[in-house]
């Protein structure tokens, strides 16, 4: 359903087949310190490498007209921001 917030959740879904099927494991919904205003930052994923490394992931779906095009570049900050923390 066009306009609806369930693509979303369904792209989560969908990523950690494909992430075990290439032998990475995740954590679903973990938070990863806090944004950039003080509150939780919670990621879609975080990815787990050989080595101990682990990769924050952000999915974004957007089916509907709307600030697309602030939301992604604002989560890139955030996520560059977690990362450096």
């Amino acid at each position: 359903m066009p306009g609806s917030t369930k693509s979303g959740s369904t792209l989560e879904q969908l990523i950690g087949p494909v992430l075990l099927g290439n032998g990475y494991t995740y954590d679903s919904q973990k938070v990863i310190g806090l944004s950039l205003s003080g509150k939780k930052h919670r990621v879609d994923a975080l990815i787990s490498l050989p080595g101990g490394q682990q990769v924050p992931l952000s999915l974004k779906w957007q089916e509907v007209s709307g600030t697309a095009e602030e939301k992604v570049p604002y989560e890139v900050i955030k996520l560059i921001h977690a990362v450096k923390q």
